[in-house]
């Protein structure tokens, strides 16, 4: 059983897709395999326990390379999932060997990525859509399983999307974890899906449906929001023995505010009416905090980390989109200075 033990803090890796895409335009020549090993690799070192399968970007809504983006159609078959699923956990496979070849003796588990079927920012809406949902985590959970130490059903814009995924990984023996992706919104506000349920809601749900959930967390969001989040996952999620934590974004435009700017706005109605919430976490934070580039920096995105588990009790942390191996590093530190400073059992 490799579920996550809930009095131990264990750390995730970051945001693959975007290292990958650095690595790439660094390396244009190497082969694709090798970089994503490389990856996978660079976040272990760093001290990553758990790394992720780059299969996020696996759906019909996201064709997973270059070569197949002038042939989607290819994601949209069985044969399509199961072949782009299958490589990216002989990918995480690969790397968990290697690192251990190369000495390291830390456990290292591989986490099956299981994204929404749809865009994870603008979830469906059409009762139909379930059927697909269905299919799509049937095929992904069984091309995954040779290679998953859990399932990770992340950046889930709904109690529906988590159920449909977690459900299919739930009827395997490999323990299965949901992740919810919110509003970016200050600490102080509602923890809110961006498919427009509170937090509370999402998680009552999706325990209901899914019990033998071994966890849930909050990723793909600002940093603040998932602070905001995290004494409702103590309340609901750790009261009962059962993991949690965050893995937070790194960027200064927050995606909130980039689905405004295109257009899409905050889908909850709370959101709509608390219109500046958006603007008030952007202006609440600190320029001193983020690179040239507009990424927070290590240090900064620490601060948050470091208050989910000394304050919270949060399990599972790491980063998401636009962190890389430097704030796994800090991440590592972080909890590891928290280890040595709490008293043992």
């Amino acid at each position: 059983d490799a579920s996550i033990p809930a009095k131990r803090v264990w750390v995730m890796d970051g945001g693959v897709g975007h290292q990958l895409r650095n690595e790439r335009e660094t390396n244009p020549t190497e082969d694709e395999r090798e970089t994503l090993v490389r990856v996978h690799l660079d976040f272990l070192r760093a001290g990553a326990d758990v790394i992720t399968t780059h299969s996020f970007v696996n759906t019909p809504a996201f064709p997973p390379s270059k070569q197949q983006r002038n042939q989607e159609q290819q994601i949209t078959s069985i044969e399509g999932i199961e072949q782009t699923m299958t490589s990216a956990g002989q990918a995480a496979e690969q790397a968990a060997k290697r690192a251990r070849r190369q000495g390291r003796t830390q456990p290292v588990l591989v986490a099956g990525s299981l994204p929404p079927t749809y865009s994870c920012y603008v979830p469906p809406t059409d009762p139909r859509d379930w059927k697909d949902m269905e299919t799509y985590y049937q095929v992904a959970v069984k091309a995954l399983l040779p290679y998953a130490d859990l399932f990770l059903c992340e950046t889930m814009p709904t109690s529906l999307q988590a159920i449909a995924a977690a459900e299919q990984a739930c009827i395997t023996a490999t323990p299965a974890y949901v992740s919810f992706t919110l509003e970016d919104r200050k600490e102080t506000d509602t923890p809110t899906l961006r498919g427009g349920e509170t937090l509370q809601d999402a998680i009552a749900t999706t325990l209901h449906r899914v019990p033998a959930l071994k966890g849930i967390l909050a990723n793909c969001s600002a940093p603040e929001s998932i602070t905001g989040a995290m004494p409702v996952l103590a309340q609901m999620v750790g009261s009962r023995g059962l993991s949690f934590g965050g893995y937070g974004n790194g960027f200064w435009d927050t995606t909130s505010s980039w689905m405004k700017k295109e257009g899409h706005g905050p889908i909850s109605q709370e959101g709509i009416a608390g219109g500046n919430a958006l603007e008030s976490l952007e202006m609440h934070r600190h320029r001193s905090d983020f690179d040239e580039a507009g990424i927070m920096m290590p240090q900064a995105y620490c601060k948050h980390v470091e208050q989910w588990v000394a304050e919270f009790g949060a399990t599972m942390v790491g980063g998401c989109c636009g962190t890389g191996p430097m704030h796994i590093r800090a991440v590592r530190d972080c909890v590891d200075e928290h280890r040595r400073s709490t008293p043992g059992p």
